[in-house]
């Protein structure tokens, strides 16, 4: 997979350049809290799917979201294809790109992991 397709090197560099400091614990506190919060997240859609709850559009809109500020573009438009599923009621093959987003986030959390 290419790495420039998941993260915006330009954006992680902007956020690396707000720490004061030489060194990059703002960055690593920021990949540690978005790892945090997507796994909570990924999870609870994990559960909510085999009832197809409606509420897993805001866990969706609530990735899509993290992801861009994060920097993570490719799995913000995960989220963003999925979250149009959901709007339009297609359940059809949401399971398979849940697995799609699980796969992206883990990528993309090794490629943030390998920026700290």
């Amino acid at each position: 997979m290419n790495f420039e397709k998941f993260i915006d090197f330009d954006f992680i560099e902007e956020i690396k350049n707000l720490n004061e400091d030489e060194n990059d614990s703002f960055f690593i506190e920021i990949v540690d809290e978005f790892q945090n919060q997507c796994e909570n997240l990924i999870e609870n859609i994990k559960k909510l799917i085999p009832t197809k709850d409606l509420s897993i559009l805001k866990i969706i809109h609530t990735i899509k979201g993290i992801s861009a500020n994060m920097g993570a573009l490719y799995l913000s438009q995960i989220a963003i294809n999925i979250e149009t599923k959901l709007k339009n009621n297609d359940w059809e093959n949401i399971e398979a790109s849940i697995k799609q987003l699980e796969d992206v986030y883990e990528e993309t959390l090794k490629q943030l992991n390998a920026l700290k």
